[in-house]
């Protein structure tokens, strides 16, 4: 097995660790305090190892780790003094953590004891972790030693030699060169610990890790390097001074204390032995004689001292087309590639993690000539140079590139041009590479199998010997699938010796047709699939032509071969055209070549113009035309006709539509024979003599100018009597601006109103014989004369009736009342109109509200209509209307309809008085005067009293009035009080029209007192309460009334005493 080393750790009861690393072939010799726990620890795993060997030398435990005879170095570890420390076990982690014992498990193939501590000296055993758990807090109070107060001594350390321990076991080596051990301590009251330290303890761990560390070493040197990689094996960690109540630092590596050199003056901590090459956790703390910190954050680092190999498989080529070189190779993954191209500039990149690097430099100058590649490590070690020749770094032009299946394979042909000598890729839409050389004129022409993904991008790419590769060329492709092969004729088709060619073919596509003579030509499939072109006759004139048909992209079809043997065209025929019979269609007669096909195409309507004849040969070839120029071979339309008496003269007249500038022949049932010429707006009319059979059948026929006759036109003529002149009577009846135009004429006719303006209006007259019309829009001029005829069901006329308007306009009405405000009484209504009309009456007038009085006409323009409110009614209204056209004027013309209307109050106010007084009142009393409604006109005037006095007349409203009466004084009586009728009037000037009264007790007298006594004769004036009046005598005296005084007479006391 390889060399393992192992960590030593001494455990106390509180928590105390101090931890030693021992070496395979080295002398690891350890004192072991009194009662501690010690722990093996396998460096590689941090658990106990799982099988050690053991033998007692006397007072010494030695412990050995792994086999010399398996190939690999042992760990042999001698700890002095373990026996017969019986209560101190020899601990390791098991797999689950826990701190298991190691027990003997053989000797030479005995059973060991159940106990190291039963070992006798001399004896080896195998030994296993095994049993339970182990608390390592928990010893006999003999071995509550702890060893934060262990120094050097303690553990038997005289010196480097005298122990041989481990380079890394050792502590922090100061610049006078003493050696002490270095110890990992934490927790526990014994110091140590982040925080802890302090006077008489242990120092505080570190807060920060190490500020980088001084790389001494390299073509790359620095005193505070942050690199995570180095070729210096002694590294100086940039910790800074010791602080306050540290003596010396202690160097971690890997979490175990290692020798190590601080610089003061620099402060560094540098290990004191080399360290080898691999990856360090380097930390650090502080220590005094009370012992050591624990380590601080640590400085990640790997040590590297190999230099990388040679860079490999290097290029130097233009990849991309770019004009700029690709450099590729391979070299040390996560090393630095530095390229020197032949101008001397330096480019760098980084080799993958596949040990792969490629990357692209700016063009030198000049891009030919030696390159030089080097590797240089993360930790800068370099390594040997290689040198490239490069001859060329100009890549190809982008190739020319064309894709088609080009002979209906249904396989893609790729075709272009590019560099002589180099080397095409393809890449299909598919991602599937083809590759080809471009010959040396510059062409490449191959074919390769139908990709999975037959359309898309097709990308090609030149690379010349060298390597250099082109910018890419992507064609993207839609339609790889050949068109079918084309359907071809081959014939001369008009005639001239030429060969017209024709077929079918995909729409859009090129039809390419070689002739018997090796010639080709082209033409264009249209949008419906055909195609048709002339050529030049090729000589020969007959034999194999092929025909090939090319899409838009680039897909060419299998060939259709045409062998003709005939391309000459028959005689062209004779050709006559005629009509013998008169019914419109033409006859086609002529010669030509025996078993040929005559063609002759037919024309529209009218079958007139240029007829053309073509003889084609059982080959299809197709003689030169021949022409026939006809004017008319079309019959005219048949004419409309009708035959009435239009004018009332008793003569027929007949008239229709025809041909334009046809003769138009009219035959009546006499058998007369009756022409004329239609209009150019294709109408006829004509009057003819009154035949002698006037009723019966009329005929009609047109003849154009190429005597190409119609049909025939008949018509039943059972009445040519006109109808008898309507009556006519035109004006306004509703007063709207129209006319109004009614009459009476033949019934179940129709009535023809022209106005004045020329207008012409139609109008049906009922069975009754009536017809009623309003024109509507009004005509420009509604003054002038109007004409009216009747036509009958079978067209005949009457005679005209006119009339003449000379006034248009509609009476206006104008209706006013005599009431200025609310009415309270009949009111008189005036109808004014604007001109004189007849048959005004009351019975015209609508009314509401309100009863009709005495009507009166006080001219033909100004009548009168009383109204007459109901009675005692307090608010309502009175309306009157005149409907529209109830009267006329002397032209007829109906009146503009109107209306009014008018508030009447018939209801007189009333009134309620009240007073203040609950009783008989000795004091002045208030009078409230409330009314119905709101009046006018009172005062204090219309209020008359019987006893008192009027005082203060207030308004308090239009409605609500007050009067304060003050009653007479050392009276009593009532104070009767009037408002007269019509004292006041409301707003319709009611007055109130029942007089009010009302009648108020009042009482200003005192009471009377008679007094008598009992006394006969003369009494004292002080007897019955009395008091003389001063004077002496007893006629006048005083008094006292419910506390008042009163001056008495001859017992009447008539006053009050002050």
């Amino acid at each position: 097995m390889a060399a393992q080393n192992l960590i030593i750790k001494f455990h106390d009861t509180q928590s105390n660790v101090k931890a030693f690393e021992a070496v395979a072939g080295g002398v690891n010799r350890f004192a072991v305090p009194a009662d501690v726990h010690v722990e093996l620890v396998d460096a590689a795993t941090g658990k106990g190892p799982a099988k050690v060997s053991v033998k007692r030398k006397g007072n010494d435990l030695v412990v050995k780790v792994g086999d010399d005879a398996e190939g690999g170095d042992a760990v042999e570890v001698t700890l002095e003094g373990y026996y017969p420390q019986v209560n101190c076990q020899l601990l390791g982690l098991d797999s689950e953590g826990r701190y298991v014992e190691y027990q003997p498990t053989s000797s030479e193939g005995a059973d060991g004891p159940q106990s190291l501590a039963l070992l006798v000296d001399g004896e080896s055993f195998g030994a296993a972790l095994a049993g339970g758990a182990v608390d390592i807090t928990v010893m006999p109070a003999a071995c509550m030693v702890p060893l934060s107060g262990l120094g050097a001594e303690a553990f038997g350390v005289a010196g480097i030699g005298e122990l041989g321990l481990s380079p890394l076991a050792l502590g922090a080596i100061g610049l006078g060169g003493v050696a002490a051990v270095a110890a990992i301590t934490g927790g526990g009251s014994g110091g140590g610990g982040a925080g802890g330290g302090g006077a008489g303890g242990r120092p505080a761990a570190p807060v920060a890790a190490p500020a980088g560390y001084a790389d001494n070493v390299g073509a790359v040197q620095s005193a505070a390097s942050t690199a995570k990689f180095t070729d210096d094996t002694t590294p100086g960690l940039n910790i800074g001074a010791l602080p306050a109540g540290a003596t010396g630092a202690v160097l971690y590596v890997n979490g175990v204390a290692t020798a190590a050199i601080y610089d003061a003056g620099k402060g560094t901590l540098t290990p004191a032995v080399p360290l080898k090459e691999g990856t360090y956790q380097l930390g650090y703390g502080w220590s005094n004689e009370a012992g050591a910190s624990e380590s601080g954050p640590v400085l990640t680092l790997t040590v590297d001292t190999t230099a990388p190999g040679a860079a490999g498989l290097i290029r130097i080529v233009d990849t991309d087309g770019d004009g700029k070189p690709n450099v590729s190779g391979t070299g040390e993954p996560g090393a630095k590639v530095t390229v020197t191209d032949p101008a001397g500039g330096t480019h760098t990149a980084t080799v993958d993690a596949s040990g792969n690097f490629n990357f692209e430099i700016e063009a030198p100058k000049p891009g030919e000539g030696t390159y030089e590649v080097v590797i240089t490590d993360p930790a800068e070690n370099v390594g040997p140079v290689v040198k490239v020749v490069v001859l060329d770094v100009t890549a190809p032009k982008a190739p020319l590139l064309r894709v088609a299946d080009t002979d209906g394979d249904g396989k893609p042909d790729i075709s272009g041009t590019g560099e002589p000598g180099a080397k095409v890729t393809l890449v299909d839409p598919s991602g599937v590479s083809h590759t080809a050389t471009v010959d040396a004129s510059g062409n490449f022409n191959f074919e390769i199998d139908l990709p999975a993904r037959p359309n898309g991008e097709y990308v090609a790419t030149l690379t010349d010997p060298t390597g250099n590769t082109s910018l890419p060329t992507t064609v993207t492709v839609k339609d790889l699938i050949a068109p079918p092969a084309p359907v071809l004729h081959v014939a001369d088709t008009d005639g001239d010796g030429k060969p017209n060619i024709s077929g079918t073919g995909e729409p859009g596509a090129k039809v390419t047709v070689t002739d018997p003579a090796g010639g080709t030509h082209t033409a264009t499939v249209d949008a419906s699939g055909n195609f048709n072109f002339e050529i030049a006759a090729p000589s020969p004139l007959t034999g194999p032509y092929v025909a090939v048909v090319t899409d838009p992209e680039g897909n060419v079809s299998l060939p259709t071969k045409l062998t003709v043997t005939d391309l000459t065209a028959p005689t062209t025929p004779t050709l006559q055209v005629t009509d013998p019979d008169g019914d419109g269609k033409p006859n086609i007669s002529g010669t030509g070549e025996p078993g040929a096909k005559v063609t002759v195409p037919t024309l529209p309507n009218p079958l007139t113009g240029t007829y053309k004849a073509t003889a084609t040969d059982a080959s299809g070839n197709v003689s030169l035309p021949k022409s026939a120029l006809f004017n008319d071979l079309t019959a005219p339309t048949a004419p409309t006709l009708l035959v009435a008496d239009t004018d009332a003269d008793g003569m027929p007249n007949v008239h229709g539509t025809a041909e334009a500038g046809s003769t138009v022949t009219i035959k009546d049932p006499s058998g007369g024979v009756h022409t004329t010429i239609a209009l150019p707006d294709g109408t006829y009319s004509l009057e003819i003599p009154m035949p002698a059979t006037p009723l019966g059948t009329y005929t009609a026929t047109a003849t154009d100018a190429s005597f190409n006759r119609s049909a025939v036109t008949s018509l039943l003529v059972t009445d040519l009597t006109p109808p008898a002149a309507p009556s006519l009577k035109v004006v306004d009846t509703d007063a709207d601006g129209l006319p109004n135009v009614s009459g009476t004429a033949e019934p179940n006719s129709h009535v023809t109103i022209t106005d004045p303006s020329g207008g012409k209006h139609t109008v049906p007259v009922d069975a009754n014989g009536n017809y009623n019309l309003e024109i509507n829009p009004a005509p420009a001029s509604t003054l002038g004369t109007y004409t009216a005829v009747a036509i009958d069901g079978s067209g005949n006329t009457s005679l005209p009736t006119t009339y003449a308007v000379t006034d248009s306009t509609s009476p206006v009405l104008v209706i006013i009342d005599n009431a200025p405000g609310v009415a309270n009484g009949t009111v008189v209504f005036t109808f004014t109109f604007s001109e004189a009309v007849s048959g005004f009456n009351a019975n015209l007038v609508t009314v509401s509200g309100g009863t009709k009085g005495v009507f009166t006409a006080v001219s033909s323009t100004v009548y009168t209509l009383e109204m007459v409110p109901p009675a005692l009614t307090n608010t309502g209204t009175m309306t009157v209307n005149v409907g529209t056209g109830v009267v006329t004027d002397g032209s007829g013309n109906g009146n503009a309809g109107a209306n009014a209307a008018q508030a009447f109050d018939t209801l007189p106010p009333t009134l309620v008085i009240t007073d203040n007084a609950g009783g008989t009142s000795r004091d002045p009393v208030t009078f409230t005067f409330t009314f119905s409604e709101t009046v006018t006109g009172f005062d204090a005037s219309d209020i008359s009293i019987s006893a008192g006095t009027k005082g203060t007349f207030t308004a308090v409203s239009g409605s609500v009035y007050t009067l304060v009466v003050t009653p007479p004084a050392l009276g009593e009586g009532n104070i009767t009080l009037n408002v007269g009728a019509g004292a006041v009037r409301d707003v319709a000037n009611n007055t109130n029209e029942v007089p009010l009264q009302v009648i108020q007790p009042y009482d200003t007298l005192p009471p009377v007192l008679t007094i008598s006594d009992n006394v006969a004769g003369t009494a004292s004036c002080n007897a019955g309460g009395r008091k003389p009046d001063g004077a002496g005598g007893c006629d006048v005296y005083r008094k006292k009334f419910s506390g008042q005084w009163r001056t008495c007479r001859n017992a009447v006391c008539t006053g009050s005493e002050p």
